[in-house]
């Protein structure tokens, strides 16, 4: 069965609308086969679906045409990271500020597309959060997007189904977009209530206002308007980069102190962070040259240690592996305890089941590793893992910050050298000739941050780890 024949009509899950990537809406068709691709659809779907009280006015026409390439530009990208063309994206007029068409034409274009086959639509909702603040206060789902099987093969046969970003970026233009500024009313520092419930029934985080004139908040807002300056002016190609801002999150919870979470994500959402590694290791460029990434192996694990003030050698010794078990395996048990806080889970996640399924098809992971004796032998080897119950300051929120505090210092000493990084959470993207001076600046962040909340010099050796496109050379260290 093909992979156009195996898309799965009907409902979406929790799951897929969870990790459902955000769609930009930005990207337009600039080779032969990709415009007439949308001429198409223009032609065969949108303009018969016309409503007969409305005028067919060339502008109108206009931005439609403009709608449907910047929809289906997204979502045969998007298809590329797991082999499923799906989206979300806000559906409120104000998620339309900026591009070439409004929140009327985009929803024509979006329920013509559905009648005749070719999307299917899973609305966005609003729902109200009692507990953030006095009175009641709303918040939302973003609606989601899937191409159909059928959408597919017209796709096929129009010669825009692309196998990777650089043969998408032959039929698509992904336009630069304006760097985000606080002054222009960008929020670059962004607060989050708690999330409430798990699973199907959570619900997201609401956003709370922020008091940009508190010199905590100032001074965090200058750090990123620092770096999103400088990475505008070093340039950024091959990728969406509209500026950094940090996340916060649990704003509305007892004890807050902008200590919970902090991480840096591209401001609209959709940007390079979404791209495959191999797709960013192809085509995109920082400074104008070819990129690498360097990540912190087992960042909140070394985190742990650190805060401790316990001996921990990541470098040396492989921290997953634990009594013959499967790295993979041991590593969803440790995500999962750091997630849940405590270690006293009694039976595998699914996160952990679906990782063995991927690597033992035919294996059953609580016969090949009995949870309680896995969950002893993890613990043997990690006892402060045991230490995650009841503290605030190792908590999953709190071990982001870190992490995020020890990515952004790594960010600044590279800066003041004058070489371009870019973070997805634990790894920083960097220039491939700069990629050995990305690391010891991970490195050294990572020891001068523990050294700062401890007051001690860190006992822990942290791991990096290099990766760069394998046509290049190895790059050299400096």
């Amino acid at each position: 069965m093909s992979e156009k024949d195996s898309i799965k009509a009907g409902e979406f899950t929790w799951d897929e609308r969870e990790a459902a990537p955000l769609m930009e809406l930005r990207s337009h068709p600039i080779s032969t086969e990709a415009t007439a691709f949308v001429e198409k659809l223009l032609k065969d779907v949108i303009l018969p679906a016309w409503p007969a009280d409305l005028q067919q006015r060339k502008t109108t026409v206009e931005k439609h045409r403009k709608a449907i390439g910047a929809l289906m530009a997204d979502l045969l990208r998007l298809r590329l990271r797991d082999g499923v063309p799906i989206g979300k994206r806000g559906m409120a007029d104000k998620d339309f500020t900026g591009l070439p068409f409004g929140h009327d034409v985009f929803r024509r274009t979006r329920e013509a597309l559905i009648g005749a086959g070719l999307l299917e639509f899973l609305a966005g909702y609003r729902y109200f959060l009692a507990h953030v603040a006095k009175g009641t206060v709303s918040s939302s789902v973003q609606g989601c997007f899937r191409l159909t099987g059928r959408a597919l093969v017209l796709a096929d046969n129009a010669g825009v189904l692309a196998d990777s970003l650089p043969d998408w970026l032959e039929h698509w233009a992904r336009p630069r977009a304006e760097v985000a500024k606080a002054e222009a009313g960008a929020a670059l520092i962004v607060l989050k209530s708690q999330k409430i419930g798990y699973g199907p029934n959570r619900t997201e985080g609401q956003q709370l206002p922020v008091d940009n004139q508190a010199d905590r908040v100032r001074s965090m807002v200058q750090e990123v308007e620092e770096h999103n300056s400088f990475i505008e002016a070093a340039g950024v190609d091959g990728a969406t980069f509209s500026g950094l801002r940090r996340i916060f999150n649990n704003g509305d919870v007892e004890g807050f102190a902008w200590r919970w979470g902090g991480r840096m994500f591209s401001v609209s959402g959709g940007g390079y962070e979404g791209d495959r590694k191999d797709d960013r290791f192809a085509v995109m460029r920082l400074g104008g040259e070819r990129i690498g990434e360097v990540d912190l192996k087992a960042s909140h694990l070394s985190i742990l240690y650190g805060l401790r003030g316990l001996q921990f050698d990541a470098a040396m010794t492989d921290p997953y592996a634990v009594n013959g078990m499967d790295r993979e395996v041991v590593k969803a048990w440790i995500t999962h305890a750091v997630g849940r806080g405590d270690a006293k889970a009694t039976r595998w996640s699914q996160k952990a089941r679906e990782t063995y399924a991927a690597i033992k098809p035919d294996g059953n992971l609580q016969a090949d590793h009995p949870f309680a004796q896995a969950r002893e032998a993890i613990l043997k080897a990690h006892p402060v893992l045991g230490e995650l119950e009841g503290n605030d300051d190792v908590s999953v929120l709190s071990l982001m910050y870190h992490e995020s505090e020890i990515v952004l210092a790594a960010m600044r000493s590279l800066r003041l050298k004058g070489i371009p990084s870019l973070p997805v959470h634990d790894c920083l993207i960097a220039p491939v000739g700069s990629l050995p001076v990305a690391q010891r600046a991970l490195e050294s962040a990572f020891a001068m941050y523990i050294e700062k909340v401890t007051g001690a010099p860190s006992a822990v050796r942290p791991a990096t780890h290099l990766q760069w496109p394998q046509d290049l050379s190895a790059p050299v260290g400096e």
